[in-house]
């Protein structure tokens, strides 16, 4: 009857809802020695174990990313036979293709790893970065639709606009494509994973810059859902934003130099930026390409390039987008539940 029992409270805990998880870093290792026992080429793989039977699908979602990197079976040696013959290869500069893991975010019902690649075999370093991030209570992918709270068509606009603006910044910096690359970009081809909350981009080497820039990640400023809590809590969680009144005030500042682009920017009572959505560059031309439509209940509406965008008002994160309009310099009106 104990042991009965306690199978029964071991099943209604894996039913409580996690928050975060133990877990534990082990070194994959099958690095190439000589007969002296030192490195001549660098092979491993940090693999990130959780610890628990609940978790078993996300260890084994890790083992298979660590499987397509060094293929269970594979003779290494075979492998990477041509690097060995490289006159330049020794203990002393050993060659390298490793994976160091870092666990980036254990909380809210979300577990995301920064894995890092560093490949040399003898020429140019390259290094890379990707992530691994997961529902602790359904074992799954986060998705970025489900880590966001946002629709897909939404959320690759403003992944777009967060990059871009990025890239403005130092402007010089990048290819002269790297604009138009990102474009190209759809919601699946969006590398990422979760830092303290916020939501990080990662770009590989040569994707918008000399390969001397390496990994480009962008920093977002947008934070992820909870999944770990429950909707009561969530919604505590947004009564006591709405109560604090972290947002008073949505302004636009219209930029003009060689090209038309505006920042928008949510300020608190005091005057003090909370968030902040840059739109894309437009080319001047006699009609405005981005427009101030205003304050709509809980959104803030404008026009760039002809879609109109709508921002939450307290996170400034896109809610929709509409691309009928097609047009610039517009004249609008709204009622209670929509507009035209």
């Amino acid at each position: 009857e104990i042991r009965n029992r306690l199978e029964e409270l071991r099943k209604e805990n894996e039913d409580q809802p996690v928050d975060s998880a133990e877990y534990r870093i082990e070194r994959q290792d099958i690095s190439i020695r000589n007969e002296a026992g030192q490195v001549l080429i660098a092979l491993y793989y940090d693999q990130v174990i959780l610890e628990g039977e609940r978790f078993q699908s996300i260890n084994d979602a890790i083992t298979r990313d660590f499987r397509e990197n060094f293929p269970e079976g594979n003779n290494v040696q075979e492998d990477y036979e041509i690097f060995l013959e490289d006159p330049n290869l020794s203990p002393d500069s050993p060659f390298q293709d490793t994976f160091d893991a870092a666990v980036t975010q254990n909380g809210g019902g979300i577990f995301s790893i920064r894995v890092s690649q560093s490949w040399c075999m003898g020429g140019v370093f390259t290094g890379d970065s990707y992530g691994l991030t997961y529902d602790l209570n359904t074992g799954s992918e986060a998705s970025l639709p489900q880590l966001m709270g946002v629709d897909e068509g939404a959320l690759v606009q403003q992944l777009k606009s967060v990059t871009k603006s990025y890239m403005n910044q130092e402007p010089d910096l990048w290819f002269s494509e790297a604009w138009d690359t990102v474009d190209s970009f759809t919601l699946d081809e969006f590398e990422y994973y979760v830092r303290d909350g916020e939501l990080i981009l990662c770009y590989a080497t040569y994707t918008l810059g000399p390969g001397a820039m390496g990994c480009v990640e962008v920093p977002t400023g947008m934070t992820i859902v909870s999944l770990g809590q429950s909707q009561g809590q969530q919604e505590q969680g947004q009564n006591q934003q709405s109560a604090s009144g972290a947002v008073s005030n949505v302004v636009m500042d219209y930029k003009y130099d060689t090209r038309e682009y505006g920042i928008v920017r949510g300020l608190s009572a005091g005057g003090e930026t909370v968030w902040s959505y840059e739109t894309d560059h437009y080319d001047m031309a006699q009609i405005q390409r981005v427009s101030e439509i205003g304050t709509i209940g809980d959104m803030y509406c404008l026009v760039e390039g002809g879609t109109v965008v709508a921002l939450d008002v307290q996170t400034g994160q896109v809610r929709w987008t509409n691309s009928d309009f097609g047009g610039g310099a517009p004249a609008f009106a709204w009622d209670a539940k929509n507009l035209y």
